[in-house]
């Protein structure tokens, strides 16, 4: 029943189970079981590997498999370096619900500011998310959802709900000279009348009844901190 602190700034690994094997200068330690931000450790699936590259530089590499809470996993973009990453543009987000995600964390040591490399691939299910600043409240939603620290987050099919009706999303990014990504997500849907005029009260819209489809995108740019959402 041990603990690690794999990286500084990074949360603890605890209820540490598993076997170390040291082949010098290689050290490779297999975990069973283990505990950390996000949930716990899928049984058997973690490893945490230390060896030198062809440079001669020692790389770690973290990956494994868990499951949990989402609330923890968005909380990665709250409380730990990744929430510098993304310029603190996650900061309004919450979630509940589910998810089960691989992730593989790398990073030279001992070379002055390197940063990880960080890759999440995440699935999701019955969930529910909301956006302070856009003061949107998404439920049922389900679908993958990829993250990397370098070229940012990727989605080919998400679904659920928005102001009373249902929508399905893309999500794609690219990296940003000198650092940082943009996002773009792309999400066809329909809403109710009333659930519109409650997030977005037009007095012109008072007598309109029923439902609408729309067309909206969620442009993130994390370089700039610029967060654009457009309906039509």
């Amino acid at each position: 029943d041990g603990e690690l602190n794999y990286l500084d700034g990074w949360p603890h690994i605890t209820g540490l189970a598993g076997s170390l094997h040291l082949d010098s200068p290689d050290l490779d330690i297999h975990l069973k079981e283990a505990l950390t931000l996000g949930g716990s450790l899928v049984k058997d699936s973690g490893k945490i590997h230390l060896s030198p590259d062809n440079k001669g530089i020692t790389r770690l590499q973290v990956s494994g498999q868990m499951a949990g809470p989402l609330a923890e996993g968005l909380a990665y973009f709250h409380k730990t370096p990744l929430q510098e990453v993304v310029q603190h543009n996650f900061d309004s987000w919450a979630a509940t619900g589910q998810h089960r995600t691989t992730f593989n964390i790398s990073m030279p040591l001992g070379v002055e500011a390197a940063e990880p490399r960080v890759k999440l691939d995440t699935r999701i299910s019955a969930a529910s998310l909301r956006i302070g600043d856009l003061n949107l409240d998404f439920t049922e939603l389900s679908g993958p959802l990829q993250f990397d620290s370098v070229d940012g987050l990727t989605s080919k099919a998400l679904t659920g709900k928005v102001m009373g009706g249902a929508f399905t999303a893309s999500v794609g990014s690219s990296a940003v000279a000198g650092g940082g990504f943009k996002t773009l997500a792309s999400v066809e849907g329909r809403a109710t009348l009333e659930a519109y005029k409650r997030w977005s009260p037009i007095f012109l819209l008072d007598p309109v009844t029923g439902d609408l489809g729309y067309s909206a995108r969620l442009n993130l740019n994390t370089a700039s901190g610029d967060l654009v959402f457009d309906l039509t």
